[in-house]
C-alpha cells in the first residue's frame, strides 16, 4: 500500500498542521521548504505532481479552475485536497480517483477527521 506524501501551499502552514502530520507519520513538504514561494498555483501543483506529492491547499476556486484546465487537456495531477474552514471545522474534499476516472471537476466526500 502506498501512501500519500504531502505538499502544503503558502495558504496551509498555520495552526501546527504540519507539526500535527509529522506526529502522525506523514510525509509533508511545505512550499517555504523548498523555496516555491511566489509561484503559481499550477506551477505548484506540476512541482507536487512532478515529486509524486498531493497537493493540500485551501485555495478551493483556483485549484477548482486548475484542475478542471486539467480534465479538459486530459493532463495527469497527482491530486490536489482542497479544504475550507467553516466555524473552527475542517472539511476535506478530495477526488479519490485517479483524473481520468473522476466522475465530476471534483469529488466529494464525506468531511473527515485528521
Amino acid at each position: 500500500m502506498s501512501r500519500i506524501c504531502l505538499y502544503l501551499d503558502e495558504d496551509s502552514t498555520a495552526c501546527g498542521l504540519v507539526e500535527s502530520l509529522r506526529s502522525r507519520g506523514v510525509d509533508v513538504v511545505v512550499v517555504g521548504e523548498v523555496n516555491r514561494y511566489g509561484y503559481s498555483d499550477e506551477e505548484q501543483l506540476r512541482w507536487a505532481t512532478t515529486h509524486n506529492r498531493v497537493l493540500y491547499s485551501a485555495n478551493i476556486r483556483d485549484f477548482y479552475r486548475i484542475h478542471t484546465d486539467f480534465l479538459s487537456r486530459e493532463e495527469f495531477h497527482s491530486g490536489i485536497i482542497l479544504y475550507e474552514i467553516h466555524k473552527c471545522l475542517l472539511h476535506i474534499n478530495i477526488c479519490p480517483m485517479p483524473i481520468a476516472h473522476c466522475p465530476l471537476p471534483i469529488a466529494h466526500c464525506p468531511s473527515a477527521d485528521l
